[in-house]
């Protein structure tokens, strides 16, 4: 393989180790070439290699330390050659590459007036990721001003994106919270998909006390859960439930419709519930018993399907 179908490859596989177990076996063997072919790497596939690494380490738990070996001497690799090529990145390789190398955080202000939207929104994700780092949350402020300017550019997967990276962001960089209001109100505007409603749901959740404009667009998007509800995922739903739950007893928000919130999605995790693993049932089951019981809403059959 040339260097580029190298990086392409380990890239794939980080893709497809969630969905494809058999992915991180080819992860390993692709692994292990690509520290003696860094030197020949493109900026992109410097960028793709690391974010693979990165990616496979922290999500995949079932990797052999083997693979593990190898994931740790690919990004050690690829990092040991991209501070003295840090001039040549895009602003779209940006987001990858903030854990480990500080001077690219550094650099990213002077980059964010040149980002596509899309770009902008993943750099406030991986900035989120990064929060425990005094030099990435100094990169909050900027990109926030720059995500407000664009946030009628912003196609709504970056906007629920932009919204879950304020909730987590909001206690640690507060200067993030000027963008929401102006994030929430193109949400309004949007028909999202299962996923992007759910995590607006779920961010407007942890921004409500912060960021009251939250609470229009959840009443907004309220109106698309029953259509959406048999579409989604355990976690989806778990995170939406989770929003109903804690809007509970705000003025407005999801409260405008009530009861059939809720029971769309109790209707989903009862169909979902046979197919689901012990680890999702231990994870997602509680916090749809809470939104119930904090409804007042007693389902049997459900608590008795849990039950089995």
């Amino acid at each position: 393989m040339s260097p580029r179908e190298l990086c392409t490859s380990f890239w794939a596989c980080a893709h497809l180790a969630d969905v494809a177990p058999e992915a991180l076996n080819l992860a390993k063997v692709v692994g292990r070439k690509i520290p003696d072919q860094v030197a020949s790497l493109e900026h992109q596939g410097l960028s793709q290699c690391f974010w693979a690494a990165a990616h496979l380490q922290s999500t995949s738990k079932k990797a052999s330390p083997s693979l593990q070996k190898v994931l740790r001497k690919v990004a050690a690799a690829v990092a040991t050659v991209l501070p003295e090529r840090a001039a040549e990145l895009k602003p779209q390789d940006m987001p990858e590459l903030l854990e480990a190398l500080p001077a690219l955080a550094d650099r990213l202000p002077e980059k964010v007036h040149e980002m596509m939207p899309q770009h902008l929104s993943n750099c406030l994700w991986a900035t989120a990721q990064l929060r425990g780092s005094e030099r990435a949350l100094k990169n909050v402020e900027p990109l926030a001003k720059a995500i407000r300017s664009e946030a009628k550019r912003l196609k709504p997967q970056e906007l629920a994106t932009c919204l879950c990276a304020s909730a987590h962001l909001k206690d640690v960089a507060p200067e993030v919270l000027q963008l929401v209001p102006a994030v929430a109100y193109s949400v309004e505007e949007c028909e999202l998909k299962p996923r992007e409603l759910s995590n607006c749901l779920w961010a407007s959740a942890h921004l409500v006390h912060e960021a009251p404009s939250v609470l229009s667009m959840a009443g907004a998007l309220a109106g698309q859960i029953p259509e959406s509800a048999p579409r989604m995922t355990s976690q989806e739903v778990s995170n939406y439930l989770l929003a109903v739950a804690l809007h509970d007893g705000e003025d407005g928000g999801l409260a405008k419709i009530g009861d059939q919130t809720l029971l769309a999605g109790v209707e989903r995790l009862k169909k979902l519930l046979p197919k689901l693993t012990k680890q999702q049932l231990f994870i997602h089951a509680p916090t749809v018993l809470w939104a119930c019981a904090r409804a007042g809403h007693r389902d049997v059959d459900l608590l008795t399907l849990l039950a089995k």
